[in-house]
Protein backbone atom coordinates (compact mmCIF):
# COMPACT_ATOMS: atom_id res chain seq x y z
CA UNK A 1 0.00 0.00 0.00
CA UNK A 2 1.56 3.18 -0.30
CA UNK A 3 1.41 6.32 2.15
CA UNK A 4 -0.14 9.17 1.34
CA UNK A 5 1.99 12.39 1.63
CA UNK A 6 1.24 14.75 4.45
CA UNK A 7 0.74 18.11 3.39
CA UNK A 8 3.62 20.70 4.79
CA UNK A 9 3.75 24.04 4.72
CA UNK A 10 6.22 24.15 2.12
CA UNK A 11 4.22 22.93 -0.52
CA UNK A 12 1.01 25.19 -0.03
CA UNK A 13 3.49 28.45 0.39
CA UNK A 14 4.51 27.27 -3.27
CA UNK A 15 0.79 27.02 -4.53
CA UNK A 16 -0.24 30.11 -2.92
CA UNK A 17 2.88 31.87 -4.20
CA UNK A 18 2.13 30.19 -7.80
CA UNK A 19 -2.00 31.58 -7.11
CA UNK A 20 0.08 35.25 -6.52
CA UNK A 21 1.89 35.19 -9.66
CA UNK A 22 -1.12 34.34 -11.64
CA UNK A 23 -2.93 36.76 -10.95
CA UNK A 24 -0.08 39.75 -11.03
CA UNK A 25 0.54 38.40 -15.01
CA UNK A 26 -3.67 38.24 -15.49
CA UNK A 27 -3.11 41.82 -13.98
CA UNK A 28 -0.02 43.29 -15.86
CA UNK A 29 -2.01 41.28 -19.07
CA UNK A 30 -5.10 43.25 -18.69
CA UNK A 31 -3.46 46.65 -18.22
CA UNK A 32 -1.81 45.98 -21.37
CA UNK A 33 -4.50 44.56 -23.48
CA UNK A 34 -6.62 48.22 -22.53
CA UNK A 35 -3.37 50.22 -23.59
CA UNK A 36 -3.57 48.69 -27.04
CA UNK A 37 -7.25 48.82 -27.17
CA UNK A 38 -6.77 52.54 -26.31
CA UNK A 39 -4.04 52.77 -29.14
CA UNK A 40 -6.23 51.00 -30.95
CA UNK A 41 -9.51 53.13 -30.51
CA UNK A 42 -7.76 56.55 -31.79
CA UNK A 43 -6.08 54.86 -34.58
CA UNK A 44 -9.78 53.43 -34.94
CA UNK A 45 -10.99 57.20 -34.72
CA UNK A 46 -8.17 58.98 -36.72
CA UNK A 47 -8.83 56.57 -39.77
CA UNK A 48 -12.53 57.21 -39.43
CA UNK A 49 -12.12 60.90 -39.32
CA UNK A 50 -10.08 60.71 -42.56
CA UNK A 51 -12.12 58.83 -44.63
CA UNK A 52 -15.31 60.78 -43.37
CA UNK A 53 -13.25 63.53 -45.07
CA UNK A 54 -13.18 61.61 -48.83
CA UNK A 55 -16.55 60.93 -48.15
CA UNK A 56 -16.75 64.44 -49.91
CA UNK A 57 -16.15 62.91 -53.55
CA UNK A 58 -18.51 60.73 -53.37
CA UNK A 59 -21.31 63.03 -52.71
CA UNK A 60 -20.31 64.92 -55.90
CA UNK A 61 -19.96 62.04 -57.82
CA UNK A 62 -23.59 61.04 -56.89
CA UNK A 63 -25.10 64.39 -57.28
CA UNK A 64 -23.24 64.55 -60.96
CA UNK A 65 -25.12 61.36 -61.52
CA UNK A 66 -28.28 62.40 -60.37
CA UNK A 67 -28.44 65.78 -61.86
CA UNK A 68 -28.06 63.90 -65.75
CA UNK A 69 -30.80 64.74 -68.16
CA UNK A 70 -32.76 62.79 -70.31
CA UNK A 71 -30.29 62.82 -73.19
CA UNK A 72 -27.07 62.58 -71.27
CA UNK A 73 -24.80 59.71 -70.66
CA UNK A 74 -26.12 58.86 -67.37
CA UNK A 75 -23.18 55.33 -67.91
CA UNK A 76 -20.73 57.69 -67.31
CA UNK A 77 -22.11 59.22 -65.01
CA UNK A 78 -22.91 55.73 -62.72
CA UNK A 79 -18.92 55.02 -63.34
CA UNK A 80 -17.58 57.84 -62.01
CA UNK A 81 -19.26 57.37 -58.60
CA UNK A 82 -18.18 53.81 -59.07
CA UNK A 83 -14.65 55.11 -59.40
CA UNK A 84 -15.08 57.34 -56.73
CA UNK A 85 -16.69 55.29 -54.24
CA UNK A 86 -13.95 52.54 -55.16
CA UNK A 87 -11.19 55.16 -54.44
CA UNK A 88 -12.63 55.43 -50.53
CA UNK A 89 -12.84 51.84 -50.02
CA UNK A 90 -9.57 50.72 -51.60
CA UNK A 91 -7.49 53.47 -51.91
CA UNK A 92 -6.03 55.05 -54.88
CA UNK A 93 -1.92 54.19 -55.74
CA UNK A 94 -0.69 55.42 -52.66
CA UNK A 95 -3.71 55.42 -50.32
CA UNK A 96 -5.06 52.80 -47.81
CA UNK A 97 -9.08 53.82 -48.42
CA UNK A 98 -11.18 52.57 -45.83
CA UNK A 99 -9.18 48.92 -45.54
CA UNK A 100 -7.20 49.99 -42.55
CA UNK A 101 -10.35 50.75 -41.13
CA UNK A 102 -11.61 47.45 -41.17
CA UNK A 103 -8.41 45.60 -40.18
CA UNK A 104 -8.33 48.23 -36.99
CA UNK A 105 -12.24 47.23 -36.39
CA UNK A 106 -11.61 43.42 -36.45
CA UNK A 107 -8.39 43.80 -34.22
CA UNK A 108 -10.38 45.97 -31.30
CA UNK A 109 -13.24 43.22 -31.97
CA UNK A 110 -10.76 40.48 -31.07
CA UNK A 111 -9.20 42.32 -28.04
CA UNK A 112 -12.66 43.23 -26.21
CA UNK A 113 -12.74 43.36 -22.69
CA UNK A 114 -14.05 40.02 -20.99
Amino acid sequence: MGTLAKPNAKNTRNKNIKKQRDQFIDLTEDETSSKDRQKIEKKLNKEYARIRTQFEDVRQAFTYAEDARPHEDIYYRLLQLEKASKRVRRGGIFGRGAKLHRRLLRSLNKTAIR
